[in-house]
C-alpha cells in the first residue's frame, strides 16, 4: 500500500523490507515492513499465489484481541501487525510477539495458521498489566481461544 511505501522510503534503503515464506506450492506469505516503531516493526502481510497467471496477490487482515482493563475482551480485524515475527516452516505458523513497552513486561503473543494459506488465528495471549516483571509472552493469559 502507498502509506506503507511512503513510511518505508524514509529509511536508508539498505534493505527491501520484504520477507518471503513458502506456505504451499508456488504460494508465499510476504511480510512487508512499513516502519520501525519504538520497540518493534509494523508490518502488512500478503499472500502471493504464483500458480495462477498472472500471479494473484491477496492483502491480509488479522484478528487481534485486547483486554485493556484485564477483564473486558474486545476483538477486531487489523491489516497491520506490530511486533517481532517468526515463521515456523514445519507448522506454517506465523508467531507475532508485540511489546507494549521496552522492558518487555507486557504485550501480546499471537499465532496464525497458514497451513491452508489463510492466516487463521489459533492462539492469542496478552498481558496488559505492565508490572515490571518479565514473563515469556507464550505464557501470558490466553484471550483466544477462551
Amino acid at each position: 500500500p502507498d502509506s506503507c511505501e511512503i513510511d518505508f522510503d524514509s529509511r536508508d534503503g539498505a534493505w527491501s523490507g520484504l520477507t518471503f515464506w513458502p506456505v504451499g506450492p508456488k504460494k508465499y506469505l510476504v511480510e512487508v515492513q512499513c516502519f520501525l516503531a519504538a520497540y518493534q516493526a509494523n508490518h502488512r502481510y500478503a499472500l502471493i499465489d504464483e500458480s495462477r497467471e498472472p500471479p494473484a496477490v491477496q492483502w491480509l487482515s488479522f484478528m487481534v484481541y485486547s483486554s485493556a482493563d484485564g477483564k473486558k475482551v474486545t476483538q477486531e480485524r487489523s491489516p497491520e501487525l506490530a511486533g517481532l515475527s517468526e515463521f515456523k516452516p514445519q507448522t506454517k505458523e506465523l508467531i507475532v510477539t508485540s511489546k507494549a513497552r521496552g522492558l518487555g513486561d507486557c504485550g501480546s503473543y499471537a499465532v496464525y495458521d497458514f497451513k491452508n494459506s489463510n492466516g487463521d488465528l489459533i492462539e492469542f495471549r496478552e498481558k496488559s498489566n505492565c508490572d515490571g516483571k518479565f514473563q515469556d509472552p507464550s505464557t501470558y493469559p490466553r484471550l483466544y481461544p477462551q
